[in-house]
């Protein structure tokens, strides 16, 4: 029979426990019920529970003396006793109890989180890692992320995303309140999917709940393509305007190269072959991971080389403002369409310059292929599996001076000239 000791009365005191002290060898004071504090020669005092379990003679230490007084030690050696009674030996639960905290620490949210992300890491741009972890650290990591993660269901997802939506976090970027919210709910449904993959959770709650349920999706922003006559008005108005001499090189180089925003403030000097009027973009930066070669016009050429005599000591072809070891920030170019008046609703942004571009080469009848290359959108054909980064290069190369021809046409006489191969770049 499993049964705690009773040693005899009277039971000890406050007074008398704090001071207690030991002489030459330890001493032991009973209390009642098992439960006796033992102090050694040192000075130490620890309450300790004597108990029988299995037909042996044990004891459980119950704690410190004075961080668990004499009334926190007997309601704990009662804890203890009625596991002995049920048949369980303390010291054994204590290590189990350990042990199932360390698997639950092992399976909180913020760790499958975690795991979720290095799970990712290389099959993504470094960016977009970059931004999911600071998201989830921001947002997951000191909340929810506490919470093992099988325990965290769809209400509490759902006031997470609503909170962030609606400003309620004060972790929120001005204006981004709702699309970070939607990120947000994004992430969580693709690491609540690998917390199934990896047998730490049975449902997904993300699946539970609707975005437009916990956030008022913002208007989407429109990237319509411009006309010509649209073009022309905003570019003469960029040319006009009070820009410095590396942002106004980034808008130009948008519009002449058709790139994506990344891939333009991302540059390095190293992929330019200006010699050879080419730009190679490493697969490493490319959306779609595929190596892409950029032909530059006439224009684009004399433009970096005006460029290179500003920001050739940096690594960066348009580098940060502020540290030149950074690259230029995403919302630059974007900053100036705002600034001019020409993104009121979003009417214009650094993204529709593409669709601008593609408009373009689409009417003046150039190969719907030679265009999507241009704009290094995956092929998707399984005849055309076999990826080639200089397909249709002399094509595009064409394509592409006569899109700068056509855009130098629309700036206003005062500002080609500007453009003219023998006049450097100008703030």
């Amino acid at each position: 029979m499993n049964t705690p000791a009773s040693p005899k009365k009277p039971a000890l005191s406050a007074r008398k426990t704090a001071k207690a002290t030991a002489g030459t060898g330890p001493l032991k004071l009973a209390d009642r019920d098992g439960l006796y504090l033992l102090v050694s020669v040192a000075g130490s005092k620890n309450w300790m529970l004597a108990y029988r379990f299995d037909g042996k003679q044990r004891t459980y230490k119950v704690g410190s003396y004075p961080q668990i007084d004499l009334d926190a030690a007997r309601d704990i050696a009662h804890e203890k006793r009625q596991l002995v009674r049920a048949g369980i030996d303390p010291r054994v639960h204590d290590e189990q109890q350990r042990a199932k905290n360390i698997a639950d620490q092992e399976s909180t949210l913020w760790s499958v989180c975690e795991a979720w992300l290095d799970h990712r890491d290389g099959s993504w741009a470094p960016r977009t890692g970059v931004r999911a972890r600071n998201f989830l650290e921001r947002y997951v990591r000191d909340g929810l992320g506490k919470l093992p993660v099988g325990l965290v269901d769809a209400g509490m997802v759902f006031s997470l995303v609503s909170d962030i939506a609606k400003g309620k976090t004060g972790k929120e970027r001005r204006g981004n309140a709702p699309t970070t919210a939607l990120a947000v709910r994004q992430m969580l449904g693709e690491v609540f999917r690998y917390a199934i993959g990896t047998g730490k959770a049975t449902a997904n709650p993300v699946t539970m709940m609707k975005a437009g349920d916990a956030v008022k999706k913002p208007r989407t922003r429109n990237n319509r393509a411009l006309n010509l006559a649209q073009l022309g008005t905003l570019l003469n108005a960029i040319e006009g305007a009070t820009l410095s001499p590396v942002v106004r090189a980034a808008v130009r180089l948008m519009f002449l190269t058709a790139v994506r925003t990344n891939e333009l403030i991302g540059a390095r000097w190293t992929e330019f072959d200006l010699d050879g009027a080419l730009w190679t973009i490493p697969a490493s930066r490319m959306k779609g991971r595929e190596e892409h070669l950029v032909p530059l016009s006439e224009q684009a050429v004399t433009l970096l080389r005006d460029l290179r005599k500003l920001t050739g000591a940096s690594a960066w072809v348009l580098p940060n403002a502020r540290d030149d070891k950074r690259h230029m920030g995403n919302m630059s170019m974007d900053n100036v369409f705002v600034r001019l008046g020409f993104n009121g609703e979003a009417w214009f942004r650094g993204h529709g310059a593409r669709g601008t571009f593609s408009t373009w080469a689409n009417e003046a009848d150039f190969s719907s292929d030679w265009v999507e290359k241009q704009l290094s959108h995956v092929e998707k054909d399984s005849v055309r599996l076999a990826y080639n980064a200089a397909r249709w290069l002399p094509q595009r190369r064409t394509m592409m001076q006569r899109w700068a021809d056509t855009v130098d046409s629309l700036l206003a006489p005062q500002a080609q000239a500007q453009h003219d191969p023998a006049t450097q770049l100008t703030a």
